[in-house]
């Protein structure tokens, strides 16, 4: 299984990036919010949906664009799974950056 992250906030929209702060950082004090854990509630109900990011600059900025477009239309995202990691190859250097990802969302009045 990818790496998951539930946001802490009940909030509709995914946390974001302090500046200078590296989505690894935020993960890893993030132990008690994974998917599975204490956190969730075992009356939601859940859906996922599939969606690549890229970015010329990182892999965190890939996650980031995709959890932004997403946001457009998309409400009560609470999670994200990382299930594939690749890249595009120009001229000999990395291209793009590409995330697949799982975006986990509640289902309104779950």
């Amino acid at each position: 299984m990818g790496l998951v992250w539930r946001n802490a906030n009940s909030s509709t929209t995914p946390d974001r990036l302090l500046p200078g702060q590296g989505l690894s950082s935020r993960l890893r004090h993030s132990r008690n919010h994974f998917y599975g854990g204490s956190v969730m509630s075992d009356h939601h109900v859940y859906k996922k949906v599939e969606i690549v990011g890229s970015s010329t600059k990182s892999i965190e900025d890939a996650i980031e664009n995709a959890l932004a477009e997403c946001r457009k239309s998309i409400r009560n995202m609470e999670w994200f799974e990382v299930t594939e990691t690749r890249g595009h190859i120009a001229d000999g250097q990395v291209g793009h950056y590409q995330v697949a990802l799982k975006i986990g969302f509640r289902i309104a009045d779950s």
